[in-house]
């Protein structure tokens, strides 16, 4: 299906300052970019960086001079996807996991996967799929953690989450991933535009490795996952930053907006949880 997809960024310089943003959908095999174009309302160097097939697309600016700034993006973009059997999808053990999959069952900045290993466990039970394992997780998070923006700020890890219960969508995924991680299953973190999400923002799911695949889950679930479209995915929010900012330089309003192009017909969280289906998103 083809979504359109838009994001308007505000600031305001006071003298000349660099912006390394990650707003533009990633290609992938399984999400094609028709079209995209990333404009600026004045004069700016813009340079892609693509780090990998694994990361996405960063965009340095370098702005020279003070005053506002706004930054446009817009894309046509048709990610695919695929439901599973979640039963029979398992994760493989360390001691045979592929070296490129590694990082991601390490602790990293926002998931201190090393500090949760027993609440992970507790939360697992007696489940002996890994499928099974990080369902449990997602549904607890559901149940466990309210939804509450202003509550967190971006300096909140995992643990301070599990802590204060409650937080945004980055605050649901990063406790995801650690869980999912302390249980030595390979997760991260992924950034993207949602259609029917409201209010319409940027999102924040995360992925698990499970069946040699990575399956979508969204701890939050406010948006169907068949109307995610990929940004950028990395160990946690530190790889994924969708604006980094550098020099006098202040944010002052940020408007996003994707839409399918077609009727979309949800597939939600919870209908995956109650067919015991899983998500991988292309």
């Amino acid at each position: 299906m083809q979504f359109l997809t838009t994001a308007r960024l505000n600031y305001e310089l006071m003298n000349e300052a660099t912006i390394l943003a990650s707003i533009k959908c990633m290609r992938t095999p399984g999400q094609t970019v028709l079209s995209e174009i990333l404009s600026s309302d004045r004069p700016a160097e813009m340079t892609d960086l693509v780090h990998d097939m694994a990361h996405g697309t960063y965009t340095r600016i370098n702005i020279h001079s003070p005053g506002p700034l706004s930054l446009q993006y817009s894309a046509q973009a048709t990610p695919t996807h695929s439901l599973i059997a979640g039963a029979s999808l398992t994760s493989p053990h360390p001691s045979t996991l592929p070296a490129e999959l590694l990082p991601f069952i390490y602790p990293s900045r926002y998931c201190q996967s090393d500090r949760l290993r027993e609440v992970a466990e507790e939360i697992a039970g007696n489940e002996l799929s890994a499928f099974a394992k990080v369902s449990r997780i997602v549904d607890w998070i559901h149940q466990h953690i309210s939804y509450a923006p202003g509550t967190t700020s971006e300096q909140d890890s995992a643990t301070d989450i599990l802590e204060k219960r409650s937080g945004v969508c980055r605050d649901f995924s990063h406790l995801a991933i650690a869980l999912v991680r302390a249980l030595s299953i390979p997760a991260r973190y992924l950034t993207a535009y949602a259609a029917q999400l409201e209010p319409q923002d940027f999102h924040a799911c995360f992925e698990a490795y499970l069946g040699e695949q990575w399956c979508l889950f969204d701890p939050t679930h406010l948006a169907p996952l068949n109307g995610i479209v990929r940004i950028a995915s990395g160990h946690d929010a530190s790889d994924t930053a969708l604006a980094s900012l550098y020099g006098d330089i202040v944010g002052s309003e940020v408007q996003v907006c994707c839409t399918s192009q077609s009727p979309l017909s949800p597939i939600t969280q919870d209908e995956l949880r109650q067919s015991k289906t899983a998500f991988v998103l292309g």
